[in-house]
């Protein structure tokens, strides 16, 4: 799986959009039901309304490498799913040892969603990643190694 986005819940209710790019740590329950993650993202990025404004962090143009047109889209990108109530992470570049990546907070939402704010059959698949010991809001990085425990 390169190059895709999936949804998380911390230890709060919050919830994480990451953008895993090629070389971003995927948690085995991501990777157990291309289904279930069609079926998440799709409802999270298409139904999912705009319900609050977005936050972007500083310091974000010196993790990431893109040229000056395709800025406006990246930031799109992030502040997009910030509106809809997500913390949201963009990969950081690979542990040269293991050739994966963590993830870096790029945008937060004023008013978080929770994952008790989401239909039920949605709150199950994401359930199902559950990063207990993490607490958007509070961090500005996710190491592969906090994901893949």
């Amino acid at each position: 799986m390169s190059d895709l986005s999936w949804i998380a819940v911390d230890g709060t209710g919050n919830l994480g959009h990451f953008k895993a790019g090629p070389t971003g740590a995927i948690p085995e329950s991501i990777k157990e039901s291309r289904e279930d993650l069609d079926r998440v993202v799709e409802f999270c990025e298409e139904k999912l309304q705009p319900v609050t404004e977005a936050v972007l962090l500083p310091g974000w143009r010196s993790r990431v490498k893109i040229e000056p047109h395709n800025e406006r889209y990246y930031i799109e990108a992030f502040s997009d799913m910030a509106t809809r109530g997500f913390f949201t992470f963009d990969i950081i570049s690979a542990d040269y040892r293991t050739g994966v990546s963590g993830y870096f907070k790029v945008a937060i939402p004023k008013v978080p969603l929770n994952i008790a704010d989401l239909p039920n059959a949605i709150q199950i698949i994401i359930g199902k990643t559950r990063l207990a010991d993490l607490h958007f809001g509070q961090v500005d990085e996710i190491s592969a190694s906090q994901l893949l425990r």
